[in-house]
C-alpha cells in the first residue's frame, strides 16, 4: 500500500512540474512577444497616449559639397492629422466655431476632406491628410482643437530635377518597367551610401499632449551621431554651370551634359546638364551603353598606335579618293602625319591609322582607361561597349574615328585626363569623405590611379591638342583662350534610331588654371546635320572656363 502511493505522489510530482514548466515556457514566450514581436506597436500606443511623434524630413543625412555646403534643394510637404478617439470623446466642450472653421478650411482645399462624413466609432488609426501652405497657414489659427495638429514635412525637391546627379545619389530606389518602384542594386553607390548611413537618425516633430488631447509642446530631435556625406561637387561650379547651360544662346540645344574634374586628382568637381527633366545624359541612363564618340576617340587611337609601335610621327599618310568620299573629315592637306591629321580632324587618315593600329589594340587601350565599365558605379549609370569587330571590313575604320563604340560623358573625360596625367589614368570620383555634423572626417575616399601609356606618348598628345585649340588649322579653336592654356579634341558623331539620323558634338579638353589642371567634357545632343563640336561643344567649354577661371583662380 506504502508502495503504490509513493508512484502516484512521484507521478504527481511529475505532472505537477511539467505543469510549472509550460507556465515558465508561456510566460517567457509571452514576455519574449511583447518585448520583440510586438515592441514596435506597443511602443507607439504608450508613447501616443503623452505625444504625437512624426517624421518630418526625407533623409536621414546631409549630402554636401567639398566646401560642407548642402547639395540639396529642398521643398515643403504639409499635413493635417487627426486622432479620432481624441477628437471624438474630448471635444464637447470646444467651441463650436473653431470645430466648424477647421472643417470650412479643411473642405476648402479638398472637398474629400470632410469631418461630417467620418464615422469616428470605425476609426482607430490617425487619419492624415496632406494639404498645401496656405490652408496650413490658415490651421495655425484655429486654436483650442483636441485630437488634432499640423506639421510640416521636409523632402527632396525632386520636382524637375529628378535626373541631376544629386538626386540620384539621394535616391534609394528606381522605377521599374510596370511603374513600380523597387530597391536600387545591392552593388550600387547608392546603396552603399544607404547602408553607410543606417544607423542615423532621423528629425522627427514631437507634439506633447495631456490626457484631454490638447497639444501644448513641440519640439524637434536631431542626432549628434549621425554620418553625413562630403561630395567633391562644388556647389557653386554645379549652379554657375546650370546656368551657363541654360542660358539663351544654347537654347535651341535639347540637351547638353559637363563633367568637370580635377586631372591629378580625379575628384569631380561639377556633373551638369541642362534638362534634368530627361536621364542623366553623362551617365548614359537610359541609352544603348552611352553615345558614339566621334573624332574625339582619335586621341586614343593614336596614343595606342605610339605606344605600341605601330605608327609614328615621321610616317606620312595621304587622302583616300574612297575613303574621303565615305567618310566626311575636315582636311586642307593632301599629306599628312598622324598628328597633322588629329589637329584637322581627318576622318580619311584615321581610317589608315586604325588599319595599321589595329581593333585589338585600340579596344585595350580603351578599357585600361575605363571605356567599358561603370565610372561610378551608380544604379542606372550605363557603360560603353566596343561593336567593332576586327574580322568585319570596315569595322576598323570606324572605330579609328569613333562610329564603332559607345562611350558616356564620364568615361570620356579619360581622354584628355589621361593625357594631361603623363599617361596616367586617374578614375574619377564623386564621394569625398563621409563626415560628422561639423564636417569633420571620419572616413575618406581615396584617388586609384594606373599607368597606361609613357610620359613621351603623353607629351605628343598634349601637344595636338593644344594645336588643336590655338592653330588657324583645328577644329577646336572656338574653344581658344588667350589668357588660359587649353588643349582638346573636337568630335561629331553620327547615329541612327530607327530611319532617323541624328548628330552629336563633343569637346573633351583640358585647361590649366594656377598651375592647377582640369579637365572638361561637354557634350551636346541633337545639334543637326550642319554643324559639329567644334562649334557647338567647344563654344560652350570656353565659356564654362572663361565663367569659372576667376572662382577656380582662388580654389
Amino acid at each position: 500500500m506504502f508502495f503504490l502511493d509513493s508512484k502516484i505522489f512521484k507521478k504527481r510530482i511529475c505532472i505537477i512540474r511539467v505543469v510549472f514548466i509550460l507556465i515558465f515556457v508561456l510566460l517567457t514566450l509571452r514576455i519574449f512577444i511583447y518585448q520583440y514581436i510586438n515592441a514596435k506597436d506597443l511602443k507607439t500606443i504608450a508613447e501616443n497616449q503623452y505625444q504625437y511623434k512624426e517624421k518630418v524630413s526625407e533623409l536621414n543625412y546631409l549630402l554636401l559639397d567639398c566646401n560642407g555646403k548642402d547639395l540639396l534643394t529642398y521643398s515643403n510637404e504639409y499635413y493635417a492629422v487627426i486622432d479620432p478617439y481624441s477628437f471624438k470623446f474630448n471635444n464637447y466642450y470646444t467651441k463650436k466655431d473653431e470645430l466648424y472653421a477647421l472643417n470650412v478650411t479643411l473642405k476648402n482645399y479638398n472637398k474629400e476632406y470632410n469631418l461630417d462624413n467620418i464615422d469616428f466609432q470605425k476609426k482607430s488609426e490617425k487619419i492624415k491628410w496632406i494639404i498645401d501652405e496656405t490652408t496650413y497657414n490658415k490651421l495655425t489659427k484655429i486654436k483650442g482643437i483636441k485630437g488634432f495638429y499640423i506639421y510640416r514635412y521636409v523632402k527632396v525637391d525632386r520636382e524637375n530635377k529628378w535626373w541631376s546627379v544629386e538626386n540620384i545619389l539621394t535616391n534609394s530606389y528606381k522605377i521599374d518597367p510596370k511603374g513600380q518602384k523597387i530597391d536600387k542594386d545591392k552593388d550600387s553607390l547608392e546603396y552603399m551610401l544607404k547602408d553607410k548611413t543606417a544607423n542615423n537618425k532621423y528629425v522627427y516633430s514631437m507634439l506633447k499632449k495631456d490626457v484631454n488631447g490638447n497639444v501644448y509642446k513641440e519640439h524637434v530631435t536631431s542626432s549628434k551621431d549621425n554620418i553625413h556625406i562630403r561630395t567633391t561637387l562644388d556647389k557653386y561650379l554645379q549652379d554657375k554651370i546650370k546656368e551657363i547651360l541654360n542660358n539663351e544662346p544654347h537654347n535651341s540645344y535639347e540637351q547638353i551634359g559637363v563633367v568637370l574634374m580635377e586631372s591629378d586628382t580625379g575628384k569631380i568637381r561639377a556633373m551638369v546638364q541642362k534638362d534634368d527633366m530627361n536621364p542623366n545624359v553623362n551617365l548614359g541612363i537610359s541609352t544603348n551603353h552611352g553615345f558614339f564618340p566621334g573624332s574625339i576617340f582619335k586621341v586614343i587611337v593614336e596614343e595606342a598606335g605610339l605606344e605600341t609601335g605601330k605608327i609614328s610621327l615621321n610616317k606620312k599618310y595621304r587622302l583616300n579618293t574612297n575613303l574621303s568620299l565615305r567618310y566626311k573629315g575636315h582636311e586642307r592637306e593632301e599629306v599628312m602625319d598622324c598628328g597633322e591629321a588629329l589637329i584637322q580632324s581627318s576622318n580619311d587618315i584615321y581610317a589608315q591609322i586604325g588599319i595599321d593600329v589595329g581593333i585589338k589594340d585600340i579596344k585595350n587601350f580603351s578599357e585600361k582607361q575605363g571605356f567599358t565599365n561603370k565610372v561610378l558605379n551608380l544604379d542606372e549609370e550605363t557603360h560603353g561597349f566596343f561593336e567593332g569587330n576586327d574580322k568585319e571590313a570596315g569595322d576598323v575604320e570606324l572605330t579609328s574615328f569613333g562610329q564603332k563604340q559607345r562611350i558616356t560623358p564620364i568615361e570620356a573625360i579619360s581622354i584628355p585626363n589621361t593625357v594631361i596625367n603623363k599617361g596616367v589614368y586617374v578614375k574619377p570620383y564623386i564621394i569625398d569623405s563621409y563626415v560628422n555634423q561639423d564636417n569633420v572626417t571620419i572616413e575618406e575616399c581615396n584617388t586609384v590611379k594606373s599607368k597606361v601609356f609613357s610620359e613621351t606618348t603623353a607629351n605628343i598628345l598634349k601637344n595636338q591638342m593644344l594645336e588643336v585649340v590655338k592653330s588657324s588649322r583645328g577644329t577646336g579653336k572656338q574653344a581658344y583662350l588667350n589668357d588660359i592654356i587649353v588643349g582638346g579634341k573636337t568630335g561629331t558623331a553620327e547615329r541612327e534610331e530607327g530611319k532617323n539620323k541624328f548628330y552629336d558634338g563633343w569637346f573633351a579638353g583640358f585647361f590649366t588654371i594656377d598651375k592647377k589642371n582640369y579637365s572638361m567634357v561637354v557634350f551636346v545632343k541633337n545639334i543637326g546635320s550642319d554643324k559639329g563640336g567644334g562649334s557647338t561643344a567647344a563654344p560652350i567649354f570656353k565659356e564654362i572656363v572663361q565663367e569659372t577661371k576667376e572662382y577656380l583662380n582662388n580654389f
